[in-house]
């Protein structure tokens, strides 16, 4: 009997010590704040919802990274749109002002610097700025195609450095 008891202690210590190994394997693996995220490197700095009527079907996503000094914007396909191959955009620019209640009315984005990718995808379209934006503000733009109608969204501008 004492044998039997010894024998399920230690099958129970190796259970424990491999629920142990998975879960500090999970906390070793998990992803760094500034890993790629949808082809951006960077920290996170907002995101807007994309709707087709009340159903959610994508966001855009804006990152900052501090290393490269650009910012990288996301349009992601969410809920009926992911996987689903459709129309797909996003841009984001520059925007010549120290802050956002700065800006001249119609003040155009500084093309220059203007990062942008379109085409037929089912998961996510990203680009990312050609100029340090370090000294601007920024303004991003995405749209999603579905169900015939064109759903964009804006975010910015905003994040003046």
């Amino acid at each position: 009997m004492q044998a039997r008891g010894k024998a399920i202690r230690t099958k129970l210590l190796v259970v424990v010590v491999a629920c142990a190994g998975m879960l500090g394997g999970g906390l070793v693996l998990a992803t760094p704040a500034n890993a790629a995220v949808n082809g951006c490197n960077g920290s996170f700095l907002a995101s807007k919802p994309i709707y087709h009527g009340s159903t959610k079907i994508g966001e855009l996503d804006l990152y900052w990274d501090a290393a490269a000094r650009h910012n990288c914007a996301t349009t992601v396909h969410t809920g009926a749109t992911y996987g689903v191959r459709v129309p797909t955009s996003v841009e984001v620019y520059a925007i010549v002002a120290p802050s956002p209640d700065l800006r001249p009315p119609g003040q155009q984005p500084d093309l220059s610097g203007r990062g942008s990718d379109s085409g037929n995808y089912g998961y996510y379209a990203n680009a990312s700025t050609k100029i340090d934006t370090s000294h601007y503000c920024v303004e991003a733009t995405g749209n999603i195609v579905w169900a015939g109608s064109n759903h964009v969204v804006t975010l910015g501008p905003a994040w003046c450095g």
